[in-house]
């Protein structure tokens, strides 16, 4: 490091942090600005190089304002109307500077946010949005010069765009003949570019004693902001913290200008509160504070309150969820916005640690006590006294900077055309196409079981009475190996049915469901069913033979009818939980569908096989009255309609795609019966 008076370029070459007039200074003096009156080198008027004093030639000056004192009345009058002239040149630079505040407030967002995170394209952006207030004569020339010197900054720094960068520069000149350099943000190469545009300003004007463009508005560049340059958004917040072009000798590399020792611990989930008092030597407008909690991916920003003694404010506690090292350093500017002073750097940042129990106190403000530790942090769910933060939060891009969900912009601004801009909105995103809040539409295809539950009855097969037929129950019906089974069963000789569960059979069905307010949906479900009861095969020939064989008072005729495997559902769900691990419904509907279920039975018939009385083959277990058989299926029917309702449950698994597990009930109708259809789909949610 040089020692005060020793030459240097950056003011980190420099014992004392100061580069005054390219020699090391003991102190800012007036930061090098022209015409001042104060200098840090012989070659600019003060005494002693290294040491800032009044310049050489002041006191000459003096002398001169003593003689004017003595000039004749005519010459007083003379500068009586000069300083007449100079009063309303003053008026008129002020109504000139009405759009100045505006763009001044553009211009801190694009360098201290924007260029400070790297995102260069939108510092560009902001810092043209600037110029556009401006206008022909909306701003200063002051004000003018600044946003030039900036442009330059991000073109030269940022973008690595030297032409652009002298260009900006140039301008800035022409706006501004005092125009300054910020000294936090410029580099080597930024600073040699600042002196030619300088030269080159200052021999336009010799060469062409044109002013015309002085104070307009900077029109822009085709090429600023295109997605092509360096200084792509994704390289925002990177752990270098470096802007893209810095070289090795960017004055980053200092660790401030003045000493700021910050907590050394502070509690996590808990307001951190700050007290800088910056030196009197420094003084300061303003402060800014930028931080990047742990496992941050960018800078935050938080302006500092002006207090008796100092500078004040609070982390939010939201920023301090996570244990570990919080990074911070503070800019002091002056009253006209520029920055001054540092303490700390973003490569060289200020430190606290974040914790979960304390070894002292929790920091505290002058006078006031610890803050306590906020409840709005992400906790496990129904964690006791703790809740979860809302879904509403307001992202940190400040006015004009690029957006594609108004919940990116800070309170107050909305995602307007790709941009944070004033204005209220609405915040609901279900309808911009993206996937925003719970899935509503659930499209499934899967299998579902049909288990009824069987009635125990006598005589299922029907009996055959004082020569009379009989059928009761008439919702079970009997079939064999040809179809619908036509003989005639001895009353109470074996032919029951004991009650259960038996499985009737299984269908695919394919379904949709729409959430349409809060958790309530309607859905559908079309699907084809296996199973069921047999078919009733040949019974109506077989019916007929007999007739002609024996007349139709002996014979049975088939009651039978054919299974319909048609599934038609509507129903209306509601949805318990839309998000989770586990999101639960509840539903009841109903529709179209048949369910039959049957077991085997023995009956003693007491006809022969072509329905003839009486049997071929009498067996003694039926006394010889009739023919044993055990083969004979007794079928329940139930149906052709149903009322459904149940409970389901979806498991999400990857993306869009998830398992829909539901148990449902049937109530069959207009022939009774109750059947369990527990089902499986994979479902796919959008």
């Amino acid at each position: 490091m040089k020692t005060d008076g020793e030459p240097c370029t950056l003011s980190t070459d420099c014992e004392s942090g100061m580069c005054i007039n390219g020699l090391c200074c003991e102190t800012a003096c007036g930061g090098g600005v022209i015409n001042d009156c104060q200098a840090c080198s012989l070659a600019a008027g003060a005494s002693t190089d290294g040491t800032c004093g009044t310049v050489a030639d002041y006191a000459g000056q003096l002398e001169n304002v003593s003689r004017a004192r003595r000039l004749p009345r005519t010459m007083l009058a003379l500068v009586a109307l000069c300083g007449a002239l100079v009063a309303a040149l003053v008026s008129t630079s002020a109504e000139a500077g009405e759009q100045d505040e505006a763009a001044m407030a553009l211009y801190d967002d694009a360098m201290d946010e924007d260029y400070l995170n790297t995102d260069f394209d939108d510092a560009i952006a902001k810092l043209e949005k600037a110029f556009d207030k401006c206008g022909k004569k909306g701003c200063s020339n002051e004000v003018l010069g600044k946003l030039y010197v900036g442009l330059g900054i991000v073109y030269g720094a940022g973008k690595n765009d030297e032409e652009k960068a002298k260009a900006a520069f140039v301008d800035a000149f022409k706006a501004d003949k005092n125009a300054k350099p910020v000294e936090d943000y410029m580099t080597g190469p930024l600073t040699k570019l600042f002196n030619e545009a300088k030269q080159e300003a200052a021999g336009d004007d010799d060469d062409e004693g044109d002013d015309d463009d002085e104070g307009d508005a900077y029109e822009g560049d085709d090429d600023a902001g295109d997605d092509d340059d360096a200084g792509d958004d994704d390289d925002a917040g990177d752990d270098d913290d470096d802007a893209k072009g810095d070289d090795d000798d960017d004055d980053d590399d200092f660790a401030g200008d003045f000493e700021y020792v910050p907590p050394k611990e502070a509690l996590v989930s808990t307001p951190l509160p700050l007290f800088v008092k910056v030196p009197e030597d420094i003084g300061g407008g303003a402060l800014k504070l930028r931080y990047k909690p742990f496992g941050g991916t960018a800078w935050e920003s938080l302006k500092l309150k002006k207090m008796e003694g100092g500078f004040s404010g609070e982390i939010p506690c939201k920023q301090l969820r996570t244990t570990g090292e919080l990074k911070l350093y503070m800019i002091v500017k002056d009253e006209q916005g520029d920055p001054i002073a540092t303490a700390g750097t973003r490569k060289q940042p200020l430190t606290v640690q974040i914790v979960n129990k304390l070894e002292g106190d929790q920091p505290s403000l002058p006078g006031k006590d610890p803050p306590e530790q906020c409840m709005d942090v992400v906790c496990p769910p129904d964690f006791p006294g703790c809740e979860q933060p809302s879904a509403d939060d307001r992202g940190g891009k400040g006015w004009g900077a690029s957006c594609e969900e108004t919940k990116e912009c800070r309170e107050g601004l909305i995602c307007l055309d790709g941009s944070c801009e004033q204005g209220v909105g609405d915040d609901d995103d279900d309808d911009d196409g993206g996937p925003a809040g719970p899935p509503k539409n659930f499209v499934t295809l899967g299998v579902q079981l049909d288990i009824l539950a069987m009635d125990g009855v006598e005589n299922a097969c029907g009996m055959f009475k004082d020569g009379e037929l009989q059928q009761v129950p008439d919702n079970h019906f009997c079939f064999n190996d040809d179809g619908e089974f036509l003989g005639k069963p001895r009353d109470k000789w074996w032919n029951e049915v004991e009650g259960g569960l038996a499985l009737a059979g299984a269908r695919i069905l394919g379904g949709y469901d729409r959430v349409l307010w809060q958790g309530l949906a309607a859905g559908a479900r079309f699907g084809f069913a296996f199973g069921g009861s047999p078919s009733v095969g040949d019974a109506e020939d077989r019916y007929e033979e007999c007739k002609d064989d024996f007349g139709s008072e002996a014979c049975r005729e088939p009651t039978a009818s054919s299974f319909m495997p048609v599934h038609a559902e509507l129903r209306a769900s509601y949805f318990i939980l839309q998000e989770g691990l586990v999101r639960p419904y509840g539903f009841l509907g109903g529709g179209l569908a048949q369910v039959n279920a049957g077991v085997t039975v023995t009956v003693c018939d007491q006809a022969a096989d072509d329905g003839g009385s009486p049997a071929e083959d009498p067996h003694e277990d039926c006394k010889y009255i009739g023919t044993k058989r055990d083969d004979i299926e007794a079928y329940q029917v139930t149906g052709l309609g149903f009322i459904g309702f149940g409970g389901g449950a979806i498991f999400p698994l990857y993306g869009s795609w998830g398992v829909n597990v539901e148990a449902k009930f049937m109530l069959m109708v207009p022939t009774f019966g109750f059947v369990i259809a527990p089902s499986v789909a994979p479902v796919f949610m959008f």
